[in-house]
Protein backbone atom coordinates (compact mmCIF):
# COMPACT_ATOMS: atom_id res chain seq x y z
CA UNK A 1 0.00 0.00 0.00
CA UNK A 2 1.76 3.20 -1.32
CA UNK A 3 1.91 5.34 1.48
CA UNK A 4 3.17 9.59 1.29
CA UNK A 5 4.14 11.40 4.33
CA UNK A 6 4.28 14.42 4.93
CA UNK A 7 5.22 16.83 8.19
CA UNK A 8 5.02 20.80 9.09
CA UNK A 9 8.72 22.08 9.30
CA UNK A 10 8.13 22.01 13.11
CA UNK A 11 7.33 18.55 13.11
CA UNK A 12 3.87 18.95 15.41
CA UNK A 13 1.85 17.87 12.37
CA UNK A 14 2.64 14.36 10.07
CA UNK A 15 -0.03 12.98 7.72
CA UNK A 16 -0.37 9.84 5.91
CA UNK A 17 -2.04 9.87 2.45
CA UNK A 18 -2.66 6.39 0.87
CA UNK A 19 -2.49 6.60 -2.79
CA UNK A 20 -5.99 3.96 -3.17
CA UNK A 21 -8.56 5.93 -2.80
CA UNK A 22 -6.91 9.51 -2.17
CA UNK A 23 -7.17 8.54 1.70
CA UNK A 24 -6.10 10.52 4.84
CA UNK A 25 -5.11 7.57 6.62
CA UNK A 26 -3.49 9.80 9.65
CA UNK A 27 -3.08 13.13 10.85
CA UNK A 28 -0.56 12.84 13.88
CA UNK A 29 -0.54 16.19 16.28
CA UNK A 30 2.15 16.69 18.41
CA UNK A 31 1.16 18.26 21.55
CA UNK A 32 3.11 18.87 25.50
CA UNK A 33 5.40 15.76 24.91
CA UNK A 34 2.14 13.81 23.55
CA UNK A 35 1.23 12.21 20.32
CA UNK A 36 -2.76 11.97 19.09
CA UNK A 37 -3.79 10.86 15.48
CA UNK A 38 -7.16 13.44 15.25
CA UNK A 39 -8.44 10.62 12.57
CA UNK A 40 -10.39 7.78 13.41
CA UNK A 41 -9.62 4.40 11.03
CA UNK A 42 -7.92 1.13 11.08
CA UNK A 43 -3.83 1.30 11.97
CA UNK A 44 -3.05 -0.68 8.92
CA UNK A 45 -3.37 1.36 6.00
CA UNK A 46 -3.82 -1.91 4.09
CA UNK A 47 -7.43 -2.14 5.52
CA UNK A 48 -8.89 0.53 3.59
CA UNK A 49 -8.85 -2.06 0.85
CA UNK A 50 -8.73 -5.19 2.08
CA UNK A 51 -11.86 -4.85 4.83
CA UNK A 52 -13.81 -3.57 2.01
CA UNK A 53 -15.53 0.43 1.61
CA UNK A 54 -15.60 1.27 5.10
CA UNK A 55 -15.17 5.04 4.22
CA UNK A 56 -12.11 6.24 6.84
CA UNK A 57 -10.63 9.10 4.84
CA UNK A 58 -11.26 8.24 1.60
CA UNK A 59 -12.42 10.58 -1.38
CA UNK A 60 -16.10 10.27 -2.60
CA UNK A 61 -16.39 10.97 -6.21
CA UNK A 62 -17.82 11.39 -8.75
CA UNK A 63 -21.01 12.78 -6.58
CA UNK A 64 -21.52 12.78 -3.25
CA UNK A 65 -23.58 10.75 -1.13
CA UNK A 66 -27.06 9.13 -1.98
CA UNK A 67 -28.32 9.79 -5.14
CA UNK A 68 -31.65 8.20 -6.60
CA UNK A 69 -30.84 5.01 -8.28
CA UNK A 70 -31.84 4.97 -12.03
CA UNK A 71 -32.24 6.68 -15.41
CA UNK A 72 -31.84 10.35 -15.51
CA UNK A 73 -32.31 13.04 -18.24
CA UNK A 74 -29.50 15.05 -18.53
CA UNK A 75 -27.74 18.29 -21.11
CA UNK A 76 -26.13 15.79 -23.70
CA UNK A 77 -28.71 12.64 -22.75
CA UNK A 78 -29.23 10.23 -19.76
CA UNK A 79 -27.04 9.28 -16.80
CA UNK A 80 -27.62 5.71 -15.85
CA UNK A 81 -27.10 5.63 -11.67
CA UNK A 82 -26.38 2.06 -10.62
CA UNK A 83 -27.60 1.03 -7.62
CA UNK A 84 -25.64 0.03 -4.55
CA UNK A 85 -25.72 0.91 -0.73
CA UNK A 86 -29.38 0.22 -0.59
CA UNK A 87 -32.64 -0.57 -2.53
CA UNK A 88 -33.31 2.67 -5.36
CA UNK A 89 -30.27 4.20 -4.10
CA UNK A 90 -26.67 4.74 -5.94
CA UNK A 91 -24.28 5.58 -2.37
CA UNK A 92 -20.91 7.17 -2.74
CA UNK A 93 -20.52 6.57 -6.56
CA UNK A 94 -22.53 2.96 -6.83
CA UNK A 95 -21.00 -0.12 -7.06
CA UNK A 96 -17.20 -0.89 -7.43
CA UNK A 97 -15.33 -2.28 -10.41
CA UNK A 98 -16.02 -5.49 -10.96
CA UNK A 99 -13.14 -6.64 -12.65
CA UNK A 100 -9.77 -5.45 -11.75
CA UNK A 101 -8.99 -4.27 -15.29
CA UNK A 102 -11.63 -2.24 -15.82
CA UNK A 103 -11.31 1.29 -15.95
CA UNK A 104 -12.87 3.74 -14.13
CA UNK A 105 -15.08 3.45 -10.94
CA UNK A 106 -16.04 4.89 -7.77
CA UNK A 107 -12.89 7.22 -6.76
CA UNK A 108 -12.58 5.47 -3.53
CA UNK A 109 -11.90 2.42 -5.41
CA UNK A 110 -8.98 3.01 -7.62
CA UNK A 111 -5.46 3.96 -6.63
CA UNK A 112 -4.43 7.41 -7.54
CA UNK A 113 -1.39 8.14 -9.12
CA UNK A 114 1.63 10.81 -7.43
CA UNK A 115 2.39 13.90 -9.58
CA UNK A 116 5.44 15.74 -9.38
CA UNK A 117 4.44 18.55 -11.72
CA UNK A 118 0.58 19.69 -11.28
CA UNK A 119 -1.30 20.92 -14.12
CA UNK A 120 -3.69 22.71 -12.26
CA UNK A 121 -2.20 24.34 -9.47
CA UNK A 122 0.89 26.48 -10.09
CA UNK A 123 4.40 26.14 -8.40
CA UNK A 124 3.51 29.06 -5.79
CA UNK A 125 0.36 26.99 -4.93
CA UNK A 126 2.31 24.12 -3.53
CA UNK A 127 5.44 25.93 -2.44
CA UNK A 128 3.27 27.89 0.30
CA UNK A 129 3.00 24.30 2.01
CA UNK A 130 6.00 23.11 4.18
CA UNK A 131 5.13 19.85 2.53
CA UNK A 132 2.78 18.74 0.43
CA UNK A 133 1.79 15.82 -2.24
CA UNK A 134 0.38 16.15 -5.47
CA UNK A 135 -1.86 13.14 -7.04
CA UNK A 136 -4.29 12.59 -10.59
CA UNK A 137 -6.78 10.51 -11.77
CA UNK A 138 -8.32 10.28 -15.09
CA UNK A 139 -12.13 9.47 -15.03
CA UNK A 140 -13.43 7.72 -18.40
CA UNK A 141 -16.22 8.87 -19.80
CA UNK A 142 -19.13 6.80 -18.61
CA UNK A 143 -17.43 6.42 -15.48
CA UNK A 144 -20.27 5.80 -12.72
CA UNK A 145 -23.03 6.25 -15.22
CA UNK A 146 -21.48 10.22 -16.18
CA UNK A 147 -20.93 11.41 -19.32
CA UNK A 148 -17.67 13.10 -20.31
CA UNK A 149 -13.86 12.49 -19.42
CA UNK A 150 -12.88 14.37 -16.25
CA UNK A 151 -9.08 14.64 -14.80
CA UNK A 152 -8.83 15.56 -11.51
CA UNK A 153 -5.97 16.62 -9.76
CA UNK A 154 -5.32 16.72 -5.61
CA UNK A 155 -3.06 18.95 -3.44
CA UNK A 156 -2.73 17.68 0.25
CA UNK A 157 -0.49 20.33 2.02
CA UNK A 158 1.02 20.90 5.77
CA UNK A 159 2.42 23.92 7.09
CA UNK A 160 3.09 24.57 10.79
CA UNK A 161 0.60 27.53 12.48
CA UNK A 162 1.20 30.78 13.06
CA UNK A 163 -1.45 31.07 15.85
CA UNK A 164 -2.28 26.70 15.57
CA UNK A 165 -0.25 23.54 16.29
CA UNK A 166 -0.72 23.43 12.50
CA UNK A 167 -2.61 23.53 9.31
CA UNK A 168 -3.28 20.50 6.74
CA UNK A 169 -4.81 21.39 3.65
CA UNK A 170 -6.71 18.99 1.35
CA UNK A 171 -8.05 20.30 -2.24
CA UNK A 172 -9.37 18.80 -5.62
CA UNK A 173 -9.26 20.51 -9.59
CA UNK A 174 -11.29 19.11 -11.94
CA UNK A 175 -11.57 19.83 -15.73
CA UNK A 176 -13.67 17.71 -18.83
CA UNK A 177 -10.52 16.71 -21.15
CA UNK A 178 -13.35 15.36 -24.15
CA UNK A 179 -16.11 17.05 -26.07
CA UNK A 180 -18.72 16.57 -23.80
CA UNK A 181 -20.23 19.70 -22.74
CA UNK A 182 -21.01 19.46 -19.12
CA UNK A 183 -20.93 16.92 -16.25
CA UNK A 184 -22.52 16.70 -12.54
CA UNK A 185 -19.20 16.92 -10.24
CA UNK A 186 -19.40 16.93 -6.34
CA UNK A 187 -16.59 15.93 -4.64
CA UNK A 188 -15.66 15.43 -1.01
CA UNK A 189 -13.54 13.48 1.90
CA UNK A 190 -15.25 10.97 3.47
CA UNK A 191 -12.77 11.43 6.99
CA UNK A 192 -13.94 10.92 10.91
CA UNK A 193 -12.02 12.83 13.12
CA UNK A 194 -11.66 11.77 17.22
CA UNK A 195 -10.93 13.68 19.78
CA UNK A 196 -11.36 11.95 22.82
CA UNK A 197 -9.94 10.09 25.60
CA UNK A 198 -12.36 7.41 26.69
CA UNK A 199 -12.27 3.96 26.63
CA UNK A 200 -14.33 2.73 24.61
CA UNK A 201 -13.81 5.53 21.91
CA UNK A 202 -16.35 7.69 21.79
CA UNK A 203 -16.77 11.05 20.51
CA UNK A 204 -19.92 11.94 22.95
CA UNK A 205 -19.46 15.13 24.68
CA UNK A 206 -17.37 16.64 21.88
CA UNK A 207 -18.48 20.08 20.78
CA UNK A 208 -19.41 21.26 17.45
CA UNK A 209 -20.11 25.11 16.00
CA UNK A 210 -21.06 25.93 13.09
CA UNK A 211 -19.80 29.51 12.48
CA UNK A 212 -23.11 31.02 10.42
CA UNK A 213 -26.39 33.18 11.61
CA UNK A 214 -28.57 30.02 10.98
CA UNK A 215 -28.52 26.28 9.39
CA UNK A 216 -30.82 24.26 7.51
CA UNK A 217 -30.64 20.56 7.00
CA UNK A 218 -31.72 18.97 4.19
CA UNK A 219 -35.23 16.89 4.01
CA UNK A 220 -35.07 13.25 2.79
CA UNK A 221 -36.99 10.61 1.45
CA UNK A 222 -37.60 7.35 3.31
CA UNK A 223 -34.50 6.39 0.87
CA UNK A 224 -32.32 8.92 2.43
CA UNK A 225 -32.20 11.02 -0.61
CA UNK A 226 -32.71 14.47 -0.78
CA UNK A 227 -36.00 15.82 -1.91
CA UNK A 228 -35.22 19.59 -2.88
CA UNK A 229 -37.04 20.88 0.41
CA UNK A 230 -34.68 21.89 3.41
CA UNK A 231 -35.82 22.13 7.03
CA UNK A 232 -34.45 24.90 10.00
CA UNK A 233 -32.40 23.59 12.54
CA UNK A 234 -33.57 26.57 14.92
CA UNK A 235 -34.94 24.80 18.18
CA UNK A 236 -33.84 21.38 17.35
CA UNK A 237 -30.97 19.41 19.08
CA UNK A 238 -29.21 19.79 15.49
CA UNK A 239 -28.87 23.34 15.69
CA UNK A 240 -25.13 23.72 15.48
CA UNK A 241 -24.73 27.31 15.23
CA UNK A 242 -25.39 27.28 19.22
CA UNK A 243 -22.00 27.40 21.57
CA UNK A 244 -20.96 24.17 23.20
CA UNK A 245 -23.99 22.09 21.49
CA UNK A 246 -22.45 18.68 22.44
CA UNK A 247 -23.44 15.57 20.54
CA UNK A 248 -25.06 13.09 22.99
CA UNK A 249 -25.35 9.38 23.11
CA UNK A 250 -28.94 9.59 22.74
CA UNK A 251 -29.17 11.23 19.13
CA UNK A 252 -28.74 9.96 15.77
CA UNK A 253 -26.31 11.88 13.82
CA UNK A 254 -26.58 11.95 9.76
CA UNK A 255 -27.72 14.67 8.23
CA UNK A 256 -26.18 17.41 5.88
CA UNK A 257 -26.33 21.01 6.79
CA UNK A 258 -26.54 24.18 4.55
CA UNK A 259 -25.81 27.89 5.46
CA UNK A 260 -26.05 29.81 2.25
CA UNK A 261 -23.96 30.55 -0.91
CA UNK A 262 -22.86 34.05 0.40
CA UNK A 263 -20.42 33.81 2.96
CA UNK A 264 -16.76 34.38 3.25
CA UNK A 265 -14.76 31.29 2.30
CA UNK A 266 -11.35 32.66 4.15
CA UNK A 267 -13.65 32.96 7.32
CA UNK A 268 -13.70 29.86 9.88
CA UNK A 269 -17.18 27.74 9.42
CA UNK A 270 -17.05 25.28 11.78
CA UNK A 271 -14.62 24.21 15.21
CA UNK A 272 -14.69 20.54 16.42
CA UNK A 273 -13.66 19.83 20.24
CA UNK A 274 -13.10 17.18 22.10
CA UNK A 275 -11.60 15.82 25.51
CA UNK A 276 -7.74 15.37 24.11
CA UNK A 277 -7.01 18.99 24.07
CA UNK A 278 -7.12 20.07 20.69
CA UNK A 279 -9.89 21.63 18.68
CA UNK A 280 -10.07 21.83 14.68
CA UNK A 281 -11.42 24.84 12.96
CA UNK A 282 -12.24 24.27 9.49
CA UNK A 283 -12.57 26.53 6.36
CA UNK A 284 -14.19 25.86 3.12
CA UNK A 285 -14.95 27.02 -0.34
CA UNK A 286 -18.26 24.23 -0.06
CA UNK A 287 -21.54 25.43 1.04
CA UNK A 288 -22.75 22.23 2.92
CA UNK A 289 -21.39 19.40 5.36
CA UNK A 290 -22.63 15.94 5.80
CA UNK A 291 -22.40 15.21 9.66
CA UNK A 292 -21.96 11.58 10.16
CA UNK A 293 -21.76 9.73 13.60
CA UNK A 294 -21.37 5.59 13.74
CA UNK A 295 -24.68 4.32 15.19
CA UNK A 296 -22.53 1.15 16.37
CA UNK A 297 -18.81 0.11 17.00
CA UNK A 298 -16.38 -1.60 13.98
CA UNK A 299 -13.27 -3.78 14.40
CA UNK A 300 -10.10 -2.01 13.18
CA UNK A 301 -8.87 1.07 15.63
CA UNK A 302 -5.75 3.13 15.19
CA UNK A 303 -3.16 2.20 17.99
CA UNK A 304 -3.54 5.57 19.61
CA UNK A 305 -6.88 5.40 20.02
CA UNK A 306 -8.96 3.01 22.52
CA UNK A 307 -11.12 0.34 21.09
CA UNK A 308 -14.02 1.78 18.79
CA UNK A 309 -17.95 1.55 20.37
CA UNK A 310 -20.84 3.58 19.26
CA UNK A 311 -20.14 7.17 17.91
CA UNK A 312 -16.39 6.54 17.45
CA UNK A 313 -15.60 9.43 15.04
CA UNK A 314 -17.45 12.40 13.70
CA UNK A 315 -17.83 12.33 10.08
CA UNK A 316 -17.65 15.90 8.62
CA UNK A 317 -17.65 15.59 4.59
CA UNK A 318 -17.73 18.94 3.00
CA UNK A 319 -19.80 19.35 -0.06
CA UNK A 320 -22.64 21.31 -2.61
CA UNK A 321 -25.56 19.71 -1.20
CA UNK A 322 -26.54 16.21 -2.75
CA UNK A 323 -28.17 15.68 -5.73
CA UNK A 324 -28.46 19.33 -6.55
CA UNK A 325 -28.26 18.51 -10.17
CA UNK A 326 -31.69 16.17 -9.41
CA UNK A 327 -32.96 19.20 -7.54
CA UNK A 328 -33.06 22.64 -8.84
CA UNK A 329 -34.79 24.06 -4.88
CA UNK A 330 -31.23 23.08 -3.88
CA UNK A 331 -29.08 25.19 -6.55
CA UNK A 332 -30.00 28.26 -4.44
CA UNK A 333 -27.94 26.64 -1.49
CA UNK A 334 -25.19 25.29 -3.47
CA UNK A 335 -24.57 28.70 -5.31
CA UNK A 336 -25.17 26.58 -8.62
CA UNK A 337 -26.47 24.09 -10.13
CA UNK A 338 -23.08 21.35 -9.71
CA UNK A 339 -22.67 20.53 -13.64
CA UNK A 340 -18.79 21.24 -14.52
CA UNK A 341 -18.88 22.94 -18.29
CA UNK A 342 -16.36 22.44 -20.49
CA UNK A 343 -13.47 25.09 -20.32
CA UNK A 344 -14.64 25.95 -16.59
CA UNK A 345 -12.66 24.31 -13.28
CA UNK A 346 -13.68 22.77 -10.43
CA UNK A 347 -12.41 23.36 -7.16
CA UNK A 348 -13.43 22.00 -3.68
CA UNK A 349 -10.83 22.81 -0.70
CA UNK A 350 -10.99 22.06 3.48
CA UNK A 351 -8.01 23.81 5.14
CA UNK A 352 -8.23 22.50 8.89
CA UNK A 353 -6.42 24.02 11.63
CA UNK A 354 -5.67 22.33 14.66
CA UNK A 355 -5.51 24.45 18.09
CA UNK A 356 -4.73 23.32 21.69
CA UNK A 357 -8.36 23.85 23.19
CA UNK A 358 -9.09 23.46 27.38
CA UNK A 359 -12.21 21.32 26.62
CA UNK A 360 -15.02 21.88 29.75
CA UNK A 361 -16.34 18.55 30.93
CA UNK A 362 -20.52 18.09 30.21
Amino acid sequence: MSLHRLATRDGRVRVEVCAYGLTIHRIEVQREQRTFDVLAGPEDAADHKTLGRRFYGQVVGRYANRLPAGTWACRDGTLQLAEWGGAGISHHGGPPPSRAEQAGGPWDCVTWAHLPRPSMYTQAECDVWDASACFVHESPAGDQGYPGRVRVEALVGVRAGVSSLGQVHVEYRARIEDEASATPLNVTQHWGFYLGTSEPATVDGHTLRLHCDTVHRLVLDERGVPTGAVEACAGTPYDWTQPDQRIRPDADYDHFYVWGAKRDANAPIATLSGSNGLALVFRTNQTGVQMYVPPGPTGAHKALHAAYGPHHAVFLEWSAPHATFLRPALQAWAGGDTWLREGHMYQNYVTMDIEPHHHQPA
